[in-house]
Order: C-alpha cells, then structure tokens, then sequence
C-alpha cells in the first residue's frame, strides 16, 4: 500500500509515456488514483485503547526550484501530503527524521545516515504505521515451532495459531482466509497451492475475479501466523527504503 501510494503521488507530477507506463503499472487512471487514495487517507486514520493507524504523506521541495503549482496543490489537497519548501541542507535532514520517526511512532527509529539528501531536489515521503489488537487473540501457548518458507530459503519459526469464524475461499490454484483486528479491520491470507508461487497467483484469472467480485464464503479456520515483528525491524535496518525513480515530465517547470 505504501509503495502504491508513494508511486500515485508521482504519477499525478507526469505526462506523456511516463503517465502511461505509471498508470498502466498501477492498474488505473489518475482519477481513480486520486480519489482511491483520498478516501483511504482520510477514513484510516485513529488512535484508541484497541490500537493506531495513521497513513502520511509529505512533499519536500528544493527553494532554488519551480515546481508546478497544480501538482503541489494536487499532494496537499487530495493527498493530505505535508508541502515543505527548503535548502536540503543538514536542518532539513533533521526536519525529515523528525517528520519519519513521529508519524511511525519511532517503530523503524530513523537515523541521518539512513538516507541521502545530496543531488536532490524534490522528496516524496509516504509512511504508513499499522498497531490494533486482534478481536480474537492468540494465546502464547498455542504457540508451536515449525517451518518458515523465506525467498532465501527456509527456516524454524515460531507459529501462533487460533480459531476464527470469517471468510474464506478456496480456488483452482490458492486458498485465501481473514482473520480480524478491532477497529473494523482484517487481514487477508492467500496461499498458492503447492507448484504454485506468488507470481502465478498474480496472473490467475480466478483470483483476479475475486478481486473484483470477493466471491467468499464463511467458514471456522484455524489460522496460524508467524511472529514477524522482528523480522520487520531487521529487514528495514538491512534493506534500507524503498526507492523508485521515474523520469516527470511535467513536474519541474
């Protein structure tokens, strides 16, 4: 959703083959982009007793530049971006680290040499801080030790597991399963079947009908889910941000 969010921002700055090829990587037009994203900015956003989740978005604009107008306008209005006009000069690094860590609540605890501001004139940030409590909790001694399938290969994990009453799907080449947070929310599981991988999955006809139709039924499923938030930590701290570049037509006059 991040990466989703982060590239609808700069597509709304191009023009020409550019906006093509962004579109067409993110399934739908600029409209669509803008107001999908508007009305999930807006209505997921909360802080209670059951958890937090806060979507932000900000923009950080070099003084010595113009930038297009609209497409400043565009970020702040539908996109709730943060506009910040600077040198990029150390203080501005320490504004952006201040600006991270506070709207993810210190949980990736960004440092200055995490990212470089040299040769640039133009940062788009977007964050996404995700904390709710399960409407049905694991219970620590459902906890079992089994095999964790990796992209670098497998490993022991430790496996929480419950029962939940929800939805569920089961298709030609995957199965697919919720399971639910307070707050009005869920998580969806998908499984490619044995001989199948995420790929595959991605490019089945099937599950692109689900997509669009949620053809689901309601079933007792006993869920299992391995412990990730260390392995989120860990994989932030090695792999760095996320970083996508697309030559903008239109965005610097």
């Amino acid at each position: 959703i991040s990466l989703f969010i982060a590239l609808s921002m700069i597509t709304e700055g191009a023009d020409g083959v550019t906006l093509k090829e962004l579109t067409n990587l993110l399934g739908c037009d600029i409209s669509a982009l803008r107001s999908s994203i508007k009305n999930t900015v807006l209505n997921n956003d909360y802080d209670n007793e059951f958890g937090r989740l806060r979507i932000a978005n900000s923009l950080w604009l070099h003084k010595s530049m113009d930038f297009e107008e609209n497409y400043v306008n565009t970020l702040s209005n539908d996109y709730n971006a943060d506009i910040f006009h600077s040198t990029f000069d150390e203080e501005t690094k320490k504004n952006i680290l201040k600006w991270m860590n506070s709207n993810t609540f210190d949980f990736l605890n960004v440092k200055e040499n995490d990212f470089d501001l040299s040769e640039i004139v133009l940062f788009l940030i977007n964050s996404i801080y995700f904390e709710n409590k399960w409407s049905i909790e694991y219970k620590k001694n459902n906890t079992t030790t089994n095999v964790f399938h990796k992209y670098d290969g497998d490993e022991d994990a430790k496996f929480m597991h419950h029962e939940v009453y929800g939805d569920y799907y089961m298709g030609e080449h995957f199965s697919l399963a919720c399971d639910y947070f307070k707050n009005n929310n869920k998580i969806t599981y998908i499984l490619p079947d044995d001989g199948y991988n995420v790929e595959d999955i991605l490019k089945d006809e099937e599950f692109k009908e689900y997509l669009s139709k949620s053809p689901i039924n309601e079933s007792c499923q006993s869920i299992p889910i391995h412990n990730i938030k260390g392995s989120l930590e860990e994989d932030a701290k090695r792999n760095g941000f996320i970083r996508a570049s697309y030559a903008m037509d239109k965005i610097r006059k």
